[in-house]
């Protein structure tokens, strides 16, 4: 039975250059969706006069955000 390969698939070897290509395309995507949606969130908030912010610590690659509950 024959199986059909991904294109990216050439002679039974990975294509790298098509595969990082997706991932890096894909990475600007995600960084550019991440940074609109920040930046619409924190300006909706400061119409309602809630201030609130996010921020990345150093060495991390999570946001935190400003809690709306108050402190723990």
């Amino acid at each position: 039975m024959h199986q059909l390969k991904p294109a990216f698939f050439n002679n039974n070897s990975i294509n790298m250059r098509s595969v990082m290509g997706f991932s890096n395309s894909r990475t600007q995507n995600e960084i550019q969706f991440n940074e609109l949606t920040r930046t619409k969130i924190i300006a909706e908030m400061n119409k309602i006069k809630i201030s609130f912010d996010f921020w990345q610590e150093q060495r991390m690659q999570n946001w935190s955000y400003t809690s709306l509950m108050g402190g723990d």
